[in-house]
């Protein structure tokens, strides 16, 4: 319930590994995981199905990217320069991937005993949580409520205070009423068994549509605190889980990093879609049924049987299809007017560049997991148009925060 918000944001989060250290930060899977995660996401594998006369027939989509469409029959987006990203959300994060390294070897006290200890910014806290809208206006299904609550676990939950876990600060100059800072930070100061109500507002790009810029009341308890004790970062220390060579070079990417993928975030947020555009989710839903005609009833149908498996699963799949489809294009959308504005072009010969470097970095981790033997088989796996979307994404939040305001 508490993950991040738009699909694009979890693949930069996953790219760089530096959320979660317990499998340690792999710089080197950079992109391999944002190609696989893209795929997971919004790639329709081009499965090859036999016809009646036993020719291949290959199921072909059209290339979204070459969809042409008038981005403002479809977006009311902010001017770039208006939009504002707060600092403090940069460095917290920053912060917590540094400290996430100490983590690895902290030693730890248990405090257990009421009023034993008060959470601190980096303690793992047990806690046991019920949240429900702050408006009693507001119906929310049954499954997204019970997905707000950890009150029947006997074992509660436990969390990481600064890890960015939960859900963050909220705050949005035009609605300041709803501005609550994030879950984590005002657990700080609570004491072990102490009980209280706090106000959190999801974001306005969260991934439950029912739940964005909702104001939900948490009641929580603190049931223990584990504390580490964090000594200093070294430069070997850092090398040895992240690759880069000093604590100072791995903070100023962290910092390019985070400013990107905020900055996006912030300006997703402000984007309003007018209408859907047709022509995007129509190839989105296709890809989808397809996907799940593969799935269902594997790659050697004959073009007769594809087309009758097509027809069966077309009533009973497309509610969930087009709801995919529709939040696909829309972030396709909202892209396109990013890319156009941040003046991101792909050229032929930077997309070969950047695949190249993918192909060497992850080409064992490619034929292990997905039998890919060679660059032509990985382009024709993942999508062409996936992996020109993923390229221009990491060119365009590298430059994204010149264009917004980063405020203090």
């Amino acid at each position: 319930m508490f993950a991040k918000n738009s699909y694009l944001y979890n693949i930069i989060k996953m790219i760089n590994c530096v959320k979660d250290l317990n499998n340690e930060i792999f710089k080197k899977t950079a992109r391999f995981l944002a190609v696989t995660l893209v795929l997971a996401t919004s790639v329709s594998l081009l499965a090859a199905c036999k016809s009646d006369s036993n020719d291949v027939y290959t199921k072909e989509f059209p290339d979204v990217n070459e969809i042409e469409y008038n981005i403002s029959e479809y977006l009311k987006a902010p001017k770039l320069s208006d939009v504002k990203l707060r600092k403090s959300r940069i460095d917290n994060s920053v912060n917590y991937a540094l400290v996430s390294i100490l983590l690895q070897k902290a030693e730890r006290t248990a405090y257990k005993e009421a009023n034993s200890a008060q959470v601190a910014l980096y303690d793992t806290v047990n806690l046991t949580f019920t949240g429900v809208p702050a408006d009693e206006s507001i119906e929310l299904d049954d499954m997204i409520l019970a997905s707000m609550s950890n009150a029947s676990s006997s074992s509660g939950t436990n969390l990481v205070i600064g890890s960015g876990s939960f859900i963050g600060e909220y705050y949005n100059e035009k609605d300041p009423s709803k501005n609550n800072k994030g879950f984590e930070e005002q657990l700080v100061g609570m004491n072990v068994g102490e009980s209280k109500d706090i106000l959190v507002t999801f974001p306005d790009t969260y991934a439950e549509k029912s739940l964005c810029s909702v104001v939900v009341k948490f009641s929580v308890k603190i049931n223990s605190i584990d504390r580490p004790t964090l000594g200093e970062l070294t430069d070997e220390a850092c090398k040895a889980y992240t690759g880069y060579e000093t604590v100072e070079a791995y903070t100023e990417y962290l910092e390019e990093y985070y400013s990107g993928v905020y900055a996006y975030d912030a300006v997703y947020g402000q984007c309003e879609i007018i209408k859907e555009c047709k022509e995007i989710v129509d190839v989105y839903v296709d890809k989808y049924i397809h996907d799940n005609i593969i799935y269902s009833y594997g790659e050697s149908l004959t073009q007769k049987d594809y087309e009758d498996a097509y027809e069966e699963l077309y009533d009973s799949i497309y509610d969930k299809a087009y709801s995919w489809a529709v939040s696909i294009a829309n972030e396709r959308i909202i892209l396109k007017y990013l890319f156009d504005n941040c003046s991101i072009t792909l050229s032929e010969e930077e997309f070969d560049e950047m695949f190249a470097t993918d192909w060497e970095d992850n080409k064992d981790a490619y034929k292990s997991n997905y039998g890919i033997e060679t660059k032509e088989d990985a382009i024709e796996y993942f999508g062409r148009d996936e992996l020109e979307l993923s390229y221009m994404f990491e060119k365009m939040i590298k430059v994204l925060p010149d264009h917004i305001s980063i405020v203090e």
